[in-house]
């Protein structure tokens, strides 16, 4: 068990090098990401479409690679999927829906440690409720 938990935290931490590197080369601003043992979730701001565009290409094939050894040399069907599907894109135009996506990646982010979906949604709205309570308190105390 050792064993596979240092490598899967290998793998996480080398597709989160892959993210960052891939980032800066096409100019997207990531704000957060959640990596899964078959996908990503992501937050970012891109700087154009077009590096949009290039950026998640670059990453896609540099994770297919990575993950499962594929190449332009190894056939599709020999290799391990990381990705199952294309890319799906949400774009947040109001601070309500930026905030939905950055619970959505903070629960996934429990969820690829090991909790369910159930308990990952009930451990951090809990704690969003925690840490609201612990706020308005500092506020009523400095008033």
């Amino acid at each position: 068990i050792k064993i596979h938990l240092t490598v899967g935290k290998f793998i996480y931490q080398r597709i989160g090098q892959l993210i960052e590197r891939f980032a800066r080369k096409h100019g997207m601003d990531v704000h957060d990401y959640a990596i899964h043992h078959n996908h990503v979730h992501m937050s970012l701001t891109p700087g154009s479409q077009k590096g949009y565009v290039r950026f998640i290409r670059a990453l896609t094939s540099a994770v297919a690679m990575f993950v499962g050894g594929v190449s332009r040399w190894v056939k599709k069907e020999d290799f391990k999927r990381f990705f199952d599907r294309r890319p799906f894109s949400r774009i947040a135009f109001t601070p309500p829906e930026e905030a939905t996506i950055d619970d959505y990646i903070q629960i996934n982010k429990l969820e690829a440690g090991g909790f369910s979906r159930k308990e990952a949604r009930a451990f951090y709205y809990r704690e969003q409720r925690e840490r609201s309570d612990r706020l308005k308190e500092e506020r009523r105390r400095r008033a």
